[in-house]
């Protein structure tokens, strides 16, 4: 009897038993055929598995594999995660604090309550490595036109950008009634409407690491903004033309004219 490997390898065995089933071609199915489809929900937000995940997969598999040989059109498709329960409960545990539930609050109540306080816009919630969720709340809002991990995050979740500081340092149409304000200043007066509408459960100073400019000592603010290109090698042939004329540039001392064609 050969000794049991410390780690399973599903590649030694499906290999063969896939292409056992590609020979006996019974997974060939008809245009008319109806389709099931299963959508595969990824790993917890906290990236750790257990027998729950594998009795999930398993049913999933089986399930799959059932349906393609009865002549279904399977499609079995990874899905979004689904960081929602977690969301959930930090929420309930901040509502728990205020003495209050979500049952108390309602449906209608605990999604508003979910929603952006100020511009009423529904924020879409999704889970990322690069959120620690030992630090405060373990949920944390993305600028992606603002900063550059939440631009990576938002590029890995389709994110559109949304821009919220003109390159004045002002705040943009998309803050409705703080436009025109310089951020640092608008950023008191939303801390103060929250404060003042309940929303604000409480503030903490904590250390970090700010860009500032060298001339003005101002904190520097990422925006996004196109960046563009110029091709060099045609405006160099053109240079390098012009020398042959009779209106090439002179260079003094006359040697380094050489420096221009390397």
């Amino acid at each position: 009897m050969s000794e049991l490997a410390k780690k399973y390898s599903h590649l030694e065995l499906e290999q063969e038993i896939s292409a056992h089933w590609q020979k006996q071609k019974p997974l060939a199915f008809s245009p008319q055929a109806k389709p099931f489809t299963i959508v595969l929900p990824p790993p917890n937000v906290t990236g750790d598995l257990h027998l729950g995940h594998a009795w999930d997969g398993a049913i999933q598999d089986l399930l799959v594999r059932f349906k393609r040989l009865n002549g279904y059109k399977v499609a079995f498709i990874p899905g979004m995660d689904h960081a929602g329960i977690a969301t959930q409960v930090k929420f309930e545990k901040l509502l728990k604090q205020q003495k209050q539930s979500r049952e108390q609050l309602g449906k209608e109540l605990f999604l508003e309550e979910l929603n952006n306080p100020i511009t009423n816009i529904l924020l879409p919630i999704v889970a990322d490595l690069s959120a620690d969720p030992e630090f405060g709340t373990g949920i944390v809002k993305v600028t992606p036109a603002h900063d550059q991990t939440d631009f990576e995050i938002g590029q890995r979740h389709g994110f559109k950008p949304i821009l919220a500081i003109g390159p004045n340092g002002k705040m943009l149409a998309v803050a409705q009634e703080f436009v025109g304000i310089d951020r640092l200043l608008c950023r008191q007066q939303l801390i103060d409407k929250l404060t003042k509408n309940g929303s604000l459960v409480e503030t903490k100073i904590h250390l970090g690491t700010l860009s500032r400019s060298e001339r003005t000592g101002d904190i520097s603010e990422m925006l996004l903004s196109e960046q563009w290109f110029i091709k060099m090698q045609p405006l160099a042939k053109l240079v390098l033309k012009l020398q042959n004329t009779k209106d090439a540039t002179r260079f003094s001392p006359p040697r380094f004219a050489k420096s221009l064609k390397q």
